[in-house]
């Protein structure tokens, strides 16, 4: 913050926000579909621990989470500058973010099954047999993002008499 006279005030900010999320999947044995024979193929091979996502209607949902890495970092500046002059109070400026972001996923490349007594009407009889209701499967997702953001303003608050006051601004945030 720098008051440059008394009527006028320029502030300066910077801001720098880390956020690294590192999930792992936590299966027991790390068994999958694949090795209990089951006749589907995982979407990224072994290198990746398994996850698993299944659901037996009216019975249970054996779920653990799906490997993911998120890495980012935001860089903000943000500039404002306020006069007083007379009966208007005027400020602009505004605002830049650097975004960098590297992101890891893997949702649902071990199968998703679900079972819903669709072939003898009780999902758990159709567990047993093998015969799921629902298969979805993804790839790895992996995508860098980097983006800059921006955006201007101008505010003036006019004291048009002591009863009435015109707030009155314009913004550009695309």
């Amino acid at each position: 913050t720098w008051m440059i006279n008394s009527t006028t005030l320029n502030t300066f900010t910077f801001s720098w926000t880390d956020v690294s999320r590192e999930q792992i999947s936590i299966v027991p044995g790390n068994k999958t579909w694949v090795t209990f024979g089951a006749g589907v193929v995982r979407s990224i091979g072994d290198q990746f621990p398994a996850a698993m996502d299944s659901t037996v209607d009216s019975y249970f949902n054996a779920f653990s989470r799906h490997p993911l890495n998120q890495y980012r970092n935001t860089f903000q500046f943000t500039e404002g500058l306020s006069m007083n002059r007379g009966a208007h109070y005027i400020r602009f400026g505004g605002d830049y973010r650097r975004n960098i972001i590297d992101r890891l996923e893997n949702y649902r490349n071990d199968p998703y099954l679900r079972w819903r007594a669709t072939y003898t009407g009780d999902s758990a009889a159709d567990f047993l047999l093998g015969r799921p209701t629902q298969l979805q499967q993804a790839s790895v997702s992996d995508s860098q993002g980097r983006m800059h953001e921006f955006d201007l303003y101008v505010q003036d608050d006019w004291k048009v008499n002591r009863r009435l006051t015109f707030n009155l601004g314009l913004r550009w945030d695309p």
